[in-house]
């Protein structure tokens, strides 16, 4: 269950990268919108068919760490897969 720290988080997140994403291809040639910054970064992945939307965050350092993992059919309420909260 999401809390209101994660839902906030999402909703930056998602504002973020869609404002100043650049359309990348994954690894799976799905296409996304990545957001890289010196210490995050955010790829969002659109619903396709019967995939649903997707959101990750990882926070750059000595490693990558995904902080926030996100699913979502649109109109529907957020499913918070993995949060950490941190700086």
């Amino acid at each position: 269950m999401a809390d209101k720290g994660s839902l906030a988080a999402f909703k930056l997140a998602l504002g973020l990268v869609k404002a100043q994403g650049i359309a990348s291809q994954n690894r799976d040639g799905v296409e996304t919108l990545v957001h890289e910054a010196e210490l995050f970064s955010i790829a969002f992945t659109p619903a396709k068919e019967e995939r649903p939307n997707g959101l990750d965050v990882w926070q750059h350092g000595d490693r990558n760490t995904k902080v926030l993992d996100v699913i979502w059919s649109d109109g529907t309420m957020p499913l918070i897969l993995a949060y950490r909260c941190g700086p």
